[in-house]
């Protein structure tokens, strides 16, 4: 039996090392595959229930149905998708889809800072 806390090979990216580093994009990596380990078991099961089904989605082991059995290898290969959205092609991949989609993504040091200069400029407007 495997000792809790501890990840399962195939519960990580093919290239998880590239998470050890420490430059933006590997701790932006290691962010995304974390987050997704944590996450997988919920995400995973509720896009493969079929929306017509009854019962708690996170049971799919009890329907039996094989169309939704997932291996070892689609396991990796989805940590390693996650992962790669955490990589600096990923991340502009992510970023490119949000903008059009209407949102902008902004840096906490950049709103912080905008929000800084609003605040001054708000005290120095004539009253």
């Amino acid at each position: 039996m495997e000792k809790k806390g501890r990840v399962k090979i195939w519960d990580r990216g093919f290239h998880h090392r590239r998470t050890e580093g420490t430059s933006q994009q590997s701790r932006r990596e290691k962010v995304f595959a974390e987050e997704w380990k944590d996450e997988a078991p919920q995400i995973v099961d509720g896009i493969l229930t079929p929306p017509h089904r009854k019962g708690n989605p996170f049971e799919l082991h009890k329907w039996g149905n094989p169309a939704t059995k997932i291996t070892r290898r689609d396991r990796a290969v989805i940590a390693t998708l996650m992962q790669w959205l955490g990589s600096n092609v990923g991340y502009s991949f992510l970023v490119t889809a949000l903008k059009k989609c209407g949102y902008e993504v902004i840096e906490r040091e950049s709103l912080q800072k905008m929000r800084d200069e609003l605040h001054t400029l708000k005290q120095k407007a004539p009253k």
